[in-house]
Formats: structure tokens, C-alpha cells, sequence
């Protein structure tokens, strides 16, 4: 279970949080009464993740280091992560994408353990500078298991990520932490 749970958590993503930053749930018509985000917008601010980072994860220490790059065309955004610790070595990929039908942003995570999880996004801060993904799915993982992936982008320098987990009929809880700088 421990490393399903430090599998899920290395991710961007993904990404300390800034939870005091975080808006309510803000997306289009499926959500009556909240604004709508520009989720466009919002990828094409992901698209500016381009590049090498490098960083310290908790629980750990790990050091960490994930790239981005745009792929096919510029229509994916790749991210792979590459988490080692004194305990062992983590790797996922995750793919990004603008789903025009549902005009939102999706996360496809890969974990070297075996896992895969779909994400969308579901929160934006006012500033948009959090994104806050759930996930729609969590293949290899029990019934009912969730996970929280949020990304901070804090300038142009400088990501935090954070993974939340949470088994069936409980709550989230912190699992992963990930603060990363962008080498060039």
C-alpha cells in the first residue's frame, strides 16, 4: 500500500500547496451557479511549463527532476518525473490535453508502479496560478479510490505540486509534496 500511495503522490504534476489560494470549484454548464474558467486559457498557460525543473520532494527526502515538452503537434503537453529517495526510484508520465468537447483540461498520469489515473480540472484560483485536478479514474487501484492533484505555479520559476489520496469513503489526505525550479 505504501507504494501505491508514494506512486500516486509523485506526480506533476504535477506538484507545497496553496490551499489558502484555492477558489471554490469554478467550470462550465455542468456546474449552475459558478463561474465559468476559461480552461483554453488556462492550457495555454500550462504550455509555458516547457522546459527542465529540478527539486526536492517530502516525504523523502527526494531529489526530483521532470521535464515538459509539447508532443503531436503541440496538442499534448508530456511531463515525466523522476523521484529518487534512499527508499527507491519513482518514475510517471503524464499527458495533458484540452478536451474541446468538455472545453476542459485533462490529466493522463502513468505510474511505474502500474497505476493510471484521468484527471480533470476542477478548481482554478482567482489569479489562476492554482490548478486543482480530481480524478475521473484510477486504474489498477480499488473501487472508490480518489486522488487530488494540485499545481502551483508560483512565477515563471517556480512550480509546487501536491498529491492527495483518499480510499474509499474517506476523506483526502496529503501523501506527496514536490517544490521544483525551473533550470532553463
Amino acid at each position: 500500500m505504501r507504494t501505491m500511495w508514494l506512486a500516486l503522490s509523485l506526480s506533476l504534476a504535477a506538484v507545497a500547496i496553496l490551499s489558502a489560494a484555492r477558489a471554490a470549484p469554478q467550470a462550465g454548464p455542468d456546474r449552475p451557479g459558478q463561474s465559468a474558467v476559461d480552461q483554453r486559457a488556462v492550457w495555454e498557460r500550462l504550455k509555458g511549463l516547457v522546459g527542465s525543473w529540478k527539486g526536492k520532494g517530502e516525504p523523502g527526502p527526494s531529489e526530483v527532476e521532470q521535464t515538459y515538452e509539447l508532443i503531436l503537434g503541440g496538442r499534448f503537453l508530456l511531463a515525466r518525473t523522476k523521484s529518487v529517495s534512499s527508499r527507491e526510484t519513482h518514475e510517471d508520465w503524464e499527458i495533458l490535453s484540452y478536451d474541446t468537447g468538455r472545453k476542459t483540461v485533462v490529466l493522463r498520469q502513468f505510474v511505474s508502479e502500474g497505476y493510471v489515473n484521468r484527471f480533470v480540472l476542477e478548481e482554478v484560483s482567482e489569479d489562476g496560478g492554482t490548478l486543482v485536478f480530481v480524478t475521473e479514474a484510477c486504474e489498477g487501484a480499488p473501487q472508490g479510490f480518489r486522488a487530488r492533484q494540485t499545481l502551483a505555479l508560483d512565477g515563471a520559476d517556480q512550480i509546487s505540486q501536491q498529491l492527495e489520496l483518499a480510499p474509499p469513503g474517506r476523506p483526502f489526505g496529503g501523501c506527496v509534496t514536490n517544490t521544483l525550479k525551473r533550470q532553463g
